[in-house]
């Protein structure tokens, strides 16, 4: 559905994770629960029918307000929440039971819903405390609706994405993409001599 969240193929890490500290004072935002910074790295694993791997996807630049990564995807910030090119992937404010969509072509229509907003998530990095958990759907035809799920930990990103497509009724799941590590610290260019290495409280895991 998403290009940055494009199929990875992924192999397991163990891995602890816990959630950074609570953020700004103020209700949360979409963007405190997706950090975005030049260098920013995040490994998953991803399951796919008869398939298994891993891919990392790194923030490289940031260009028109976007932030550009390695899988061809561009995320940016604005006041109404996160969006890519064509969606919003998070809607402000984040309430509950909010619901927005996107029309991605002329027969082809996203619906999502705000299903949770402090939730406990889990992936293979471990166990987030606060995260939001959007369902998102797209009908693909008269029989088939593909039904996914996104999980955003708060001061980490995605940390997990399942699929699974509805056909006559029944619903068989389809892929599972789940965090493995994260940098978002990436290193800074040694400072030049006389001057003073700058700082970084970013996370990584």
């Amino acid at each position: 559905m998403l290009r940055f969240l494009a199929p990875l193929i992924l192999a397991p890490v163990l891995a602890c994770a816990t959630t950074p500290g609570a953020g700004p004072e103020g209700p949360a935002t979409a963007a405190d629960y997706a950090p975005l910074k030049v260098g920013a790295s995040w490994t998953y694993a991803v399951k796919f029918p008869g398939q298994a791997g891993e891919r990392t996807i790194t923030i490289l630049e940031e260009k028109d307000g976007y932030f550009v990564d390695s899988a061809g995807g561009a995320l940016r910030h604005t006041p109404e929440g996160l969006r890519d090119q064509v969606r919003f992937l998070l809607r402000n404010p984040l309430t509950v039971g909010a619901t927005w969509k996107a029309v991605v072509s002329a027969s082809a229509v996203e619906h999502y819903t705000l299903e949770g907003v402090g939730e406990p998530c889990t992936a293979q990095a471990g166990a987030f405390t606060d995260c939001l958990v959007v369902a998102g759907s797209i009908r693909q035809d008269a029989q088939h609706t593909l039904h996914s799920k996104f999980y955003w930990a708060r001061g980490v990103g995605l940390v997990k994405i399942t699929t699974a497509l509805e056909y006559q009724g029944k619903i068989e799941p389809q892929t599972e993409q789940s965090l493995m590590h994260y940098n978002l610290a990436p290193k800074a260019a040694a400072p030049a001599e006389g001057e003073e290495a700058p700082t970084d409280e970013g996370w990584s895991r």
